[in-house]
């Protein structure tokens, strides 16, 4: 199976789930609180249990659909190919870094 080297996912956050911890509720919030927090848990692959559930309520409920369906599809290729490495088990989903981003700048939104 072959696998993309450099993955960016383009995605929309909910902006309404930053706005009680930061103040008013922006894109520009949104983007910088997920970032923050996806920068302190080191994601590589597939969020774990823990980092999920800091993680999935940034993003929006079809961007959450489609993680829980990549953990089916990962959990099942691990079933059936228990010596083989599984779909999305390392590198960084939301970089274009394989080993992960260190720091972010978030530019103006569009």
């Amino acid at each position: 199976m072959r696998y993309l080297r450099h993955i960016t996912i383009l995605f929309i956050l909910l902006p309404s789930t930053v706005s009680s911890t930061l103040g008013q509720a922006t894109p520009r919030n949104a983007a910088a609180h997920f970032y923050s927090t996806y920068l302190s848990l080191k994601v590589r692959g597939l969020p774990n249990i823990r980092q999920s559930k800091l993680l999935l309520p940034l993003l929006t409920p079809d961007l959450q659909q489609m993680f829980a369906a990549a953990e089916r599809e990962q959990n099942k290729f691990s079933k059936e190919h228990p010596d083989e490495k599984p779909p999305w088990g390392d590198g960084d989903l939301f970089s274009s870094l394989f080993e992960g981003a260190q720091s972010f700048t978030l530019g103006e939104p569009k």
